[in-house]
């Protein structure tokens, strides 16, 4: 028997490998991405619009989708492997720092909002003993084992695969329990009702920027955006087809909305599609502090192996403060604190010179 063996050159096998880290970090980010939206959508964008969530949740990504476009054409302009980089080409030092320093804290603030729906998810959703700390520091204590190097950025590659099958069979049941008037009224409760919905998610589409970041393993800037985007208009279709307009609009707890997309699956899928959601804010909280410390070091061009756990331990130790105003305060900051993300961004794409210097 003969067997056939291809034996690459040392430039080779290191381009695969870089390759390979490049696709296993943009599908990290894709994820990330996923959970911010989806997050967003249901406890915040769904919950004031209701059944004109169908068409209102993909048109609060518009701008965001415009940051992304933004950031495409700095770096197209400037030549630059990052958007630090092109930062500091179009706007110098002080601007590659200042557009640090606000998508590290952008990334902190979604990772505490994810953490908080995680834990809250635990102890008030699915009624897990422990308290909210308890939990917290559980939760920390499993980040920290996740937080080295490339590990989670190879862990979600591996673990996507599974993740998206089992999210296609909830939501090919749920397609069996659909209403045909579930997009009626198809302004929702009203007109009031949908400016407040505007007002809330108009900025959820941010997250949408760091895949701009990430030079993407194939040809094409448009297809890193196909899982995110592709995944918030599907469920937001099948929110709205299964829960009628009252359903989906009225006053309920935090935990109580992250449960309703499972609430009418069989036991034993629901019980999966809690844990898939549980397993998705984890990696969300874990890819956020990694991120985050990254665009922290950026501008300096160093590495600390130990400031992800420092930031990992910071989300966690949000859970101390009261959960109803944490929240509130979160998803306030995040609907508006983007705009100065998106400013910085029209002055990079306003710049006429390529680069500056610093």
């Amino acid at each position: 028997m003969r067997t056939t063996t291809h034996v690459h050159s040392p430039e080779e096998r290191l381009r695969l490998r870089l390759m390979g880290d490049r696709r296993a970090r943009m599908h990290q980010v894709q994820l990330w991405c996923a959970v911010s939206l989806l997050r967003t959508a249901i406890t915040v964008v769904l919950p004031l619009c209701g059944s004109a969530g169908w068409w209102l949740a993909p048109v609060c990504l518009l701008p965001g989708l415009v940051m992304y476009g933004l950031a495409c054409l700095a770096l197209r302009r400037t030549g630059a492997a990052t958007l630090t980089e092109a930062a500091r080409c179009l706007l110098g030092r002080v601007g590659a720092i200042l557009l640090s320093m606000l998508l590290a804290l952008l990334l902190l603030m979604d990772g505490a909002a994810s953490m908080t729906a995680l834990v809250t998810g635990f102890t008030e959703g699915i009624g897990t003993e422990g308290t909210q700390i308890t939990m917290a520091l559980l939760t920390l204590m499993a980040l920290l084992f996740c937080l080295h190097r490339d590990g989670l950025a190879w862990g979600i590659h591996l673990m996507r695969w599974p993740m998206l099958a089992l999210a296609v069979g909830a939501g090919a049941i749920m397609l069996t329990m659909t209403r045909t008037d579930g997009f009626h009224p198809a302004l929702g409760p009203g007109i009031g009702a949908l400016t407040a919905a505007i007002r809330a998610g108009i900025a959820m589409g941010w997250p949408l920027t760091l895949l701009a970041t990430l030079e993407p393993a194939r040809p094409g800037r448009l297809r890193p955006l196909l899982p995110p985007v592709g995944m918030l208009c599907a469920a937001a279709v099948l929110m709205c087809l299964v829960n009628p307009c009252e359903v989906l609009t009225r006053p309920a707890a935090l935990a109580e909305r992250l449960l309703l997309p499972a609430v009418h699956l069989p036991p034993a899928l629901r019980t999966l599609t809690h844990s898939l959601g549980m397993l998705a804010l984890f990696l969300a909280v874990a890819t956020a502090a990694q991120v985050a410390a990254g665009h922290l070091l950026s501008p300096w061009g160093r590495e600390v192996s130990w400031l992800p756990g420092v930031l990992a331990a910071a989300l966690a130790a949000t859970q101390c403060l009261p959960i109803s105003g944490l929240w509130q305060t979160l998803s306030a900051m995040l609907a508006w604190l983007p705009a100065a993300l998106a400013l910085l961004l029209i002055l990079m794409a306003c710049r006429r010179k390529p680069c500056s210097g610093d």
